[in-house]
């Protein structure tokens, strides 16, 4: 076989490598003495909460297992400790763990050491960091204003103190739908500034990201597939249309604010065009001698710089210099008022020019209406109470899928954020129990997280989703695709550097190698993998600028090869080849080598000229496998 320090200076051929090494996997934990893992609780209110989580796991377990053993199917075995310890550390905090964690943790013979990590992951600052970057790539990813990139180091921060103080998930919803303020201080306001405040856009992914509907199919339509009608979508955009953003004066550089437009529009033009928007009551205020007619003295008002005379002009279709009524509800509001006015209007498919039907606010999962003359914020209050609300069984349902669907590669819909009464859904007794006991938590997030993480199905092996299967049911966890962020964590682990602030606090590494920080750099990694998380993950895949990037990135390659580079260091410690391709096993991939990949590496290394090339061969090729890219 061709060694891997060929096919690394001749790219046609690197695929083959990559794909022989890494198609080999090791099961055997690894056997040294180590420090033992605990997690003592100290308040019973903590016991409690453990009690809950271990209760509710096991009862999920318990159905999915009866519906396997009814299917005739056959669960996958947990997987080993080098596996659960990488998946655990990147769902949770995104990045990889230490090789000196992957020891201690494989020498621990708590049985609860998993449980116990869990918790210890979900206090760390890159678990904050970790799922602020997953909801800004939710958010963002879909943004229709491009102006919002700004803003997203803004979101990823105020997201981040959220997760930091454990706030509710109906808590961190209702701040994201109901928020003002500036666009550079408060990250709340990032869902409304993704989307230049447009009512109904804000409206459509408010539906989708909250509670897995897409209600959006329905807004020039009644929704093909589903029982929402047009009409339905229209009353819930009817909950946003004051929201507006605006310029702040003098700000340097130049920064926006989110703010709520309820008072009438200002000047005298703008508030007579207001009033023609309701022609019977201007009529009637407007007709001083009751004569059933506007003349124009009675159209003269002062300070209205020719408006109304304008308006006779154009709607006096006998030339009589009156207006009749009928006559003036052919007036049509002018485009550029509509989109200030502080209503909304379904607008006409048959007349695009018309103002259209105005519209009150509704929820459309209950028809329930709010009180007329409510101002923007209040409006958007009720909006979120009833998204919100334990009576809605899809907020609790879209927030289980999308979490379940991240953690273990496919979920109870087929799709993380089309789900709805008229959707296929798997297991839907699993669901039901965790959106019971999820709203029973108060959408306590990490409960959650510690639920689903304890049960057998998180913990299994990881298989590749099998394509004729037309419905998932749980065997076995599948793997997935590392996000843009992870995957930069996991090079930076991988080449033992320290490039981000994100890495050293909660994964600190003795000696590690510092870097220039250029965040230059990492957002253009950043933009060239990046994927949006809603994507059905069976349809994220590399692309050939990914592969290019990481097989010849002068950068790359350069912390492969200089003075400073761990293998150097490995080198210098004298090591045996056994133990040396063991550790950059572990540094990589978080694992050890099985017998195979051992006989292959040394084989390569034993017929190679250059001993320290010939490892740097093979972090090259690890680095270069979809094991490396992949949350297995």
């Amino acid at each position: 076989m061709p060694h891997p320090g060929y096919f690394r200076k001749t790219t046609l051929s690197r695929p083959v490598w990559m794909h022989t090494l890494v198609a080999l996997v090791m099961t055997c934990p690894l056997i040294i003495q180590g420090a033992e893992i605990t997690s003592e609780k100290t308040t019973a209110s903590e016991a409690m909460n453990e009690q809950s989580v271990q209760a509710v796991a096991a009862e999920v377990d318990r159905l999915i297992n009866e519906e396997l053993q009814a299917s005739g199917s056959e669960a996958a075995p947990l997987t080993n400790d080098e596996d659960f310890l990488r998946r655990a550390y990147f769902d949770l905090t995104g990045t990889a763990p230490a090789t000196s964690d992957i020891i201690r943790f494989g020498l621990t013979p708590n049985s609860s050491k998993r449980s116990a990590v869990i918790d210890q992951l979900l206090e760390k600052p890159a678990y904050t960091q970790n799922w602020a970057q997953y909801w800004r790539d939710v958010i963002y990813s879909r943004a229709t204003d491009p102006r919002a990139n700004r803003q997203e180091p803004v979101f990823v921060k105020w997201m981040s103190a959220e997760l930091a103080a454990n706030k509710s998930w109906d808590q961190i919803t209702t701040e994201l739908l109901t928020a003002t303020g500036r666009m550079s201080e408060d990250g709340s306001t990032g869902l409304v500034f993704a989307h230049n405040a447009d009512g109904e856009t804000i409206a459509a992914e408010a539906s989708r990201i909250f509670m897995g509907i897409q209600i959006q199919c329905a807004q020039c339509h009644d929704h093909f597939t589903d029982k929402w009608t047009r009409v339905q979508f229209h009353e819930l955009a009817s909950f946003f249309p004051r929201i507006k953003i605006r310029r702040v004066d003098d700000s340097q550089p130049r920064d926006f604010e989110v703010y709520s437009a309820d008072a009438r529009p200002q000047g005298k033009q703008q508030e007579l065009l207001a009033s023609l928007e309701d022609p019977e009551q201007f009529f009637k205020e407007m007709d001083k001698n009751n004569d059933n007619q506007l003349s124009p003295k009675e159209l003269a008002g002062p300070q209205n710089g020719g408006l109304l005379k304008r308006v006779l002009a154009k709607l006096d279709t006998n030339k009589d210099k009156q207006l009749t009524l009928e006559e003036l509800k052919n007036f049509t509001v002018p485009a550029n008022f509509k989109k200030n006015q502080a209503e909304h209007f379904m607008p006409d498919l048959n007349d695009p020019s018309a103002k259209g039907t105005k519209m009150s606010p509704v929820f459309f999962l209950t028809e329930e209406a709010i009180e007329e003359g409510l101002q923007d914020v209040k409006r958007r209050e009720e909006a979120a109470r009833f998204i919100t609300s334990s009576d809605n069984e899809w907020f609790a349902r879209a927030y289980i899928n999308r979490i379940w669907t991240v953690l273990l590669g496919e979920g109870f819909y087929p799709a993380i954020d089309d789900i709805g009464p008229e959707r296929d859904v798997h297991h839907p007794a699993v669901i039901d129990l965790l959106a019971q006991e999820f709203s029973a938590s108060g959408y306590d997030v990490k409960w959650l997280f510690r639920v689903i993480m304890n049960t057998e199905a998180y913990q299994r092996q990881s298989v590749e989703m099998d394509p004729s299967q037309e419905s998932p049911d749980f065997a076995a966890v599948i793997p997935t695709r590392l996000r843009a962020d992870q995957l930069y964590e996991a090079l930076v682990c991988a080449l033992d550097i320290e490039a981000t602030a994100s890495t050293s606090p909660d994964n600190p590494k003795k000696g590690r190698k510092k870097v220039k920080d250029d965040k230059g750099d990492q957002r253009q990694f950043k933009e060239l993998f990046e994927y949006d998380p809603s994507e059905d993950v069976t349809d994220i895949s590399g692309t050939i600028p990914q592969a290019l990037f990481l097989m010849n990135s002068p950068k790359i390659n350069n912390l492969i090869e200089n003075q400073n580079s761990f293998v150097r260091e490995l080198l210098e410690r004298k090591l045996s080849d056994t133990a040396t391709t063991t550790e950059i096993y572990l540094q990589i991939l978080g694992r050890e080598p099985d017998s195979a990949e051992q006989e292959l590496v040394a084989e390569y290394i034993k017929s190679s000229e250059n001993q320290q090339q010939a490892y740097e061969d093979l972090v090259w090729s690890l680095i270069n496998s979809t094991e490396f890219m992949t949350k297995r």
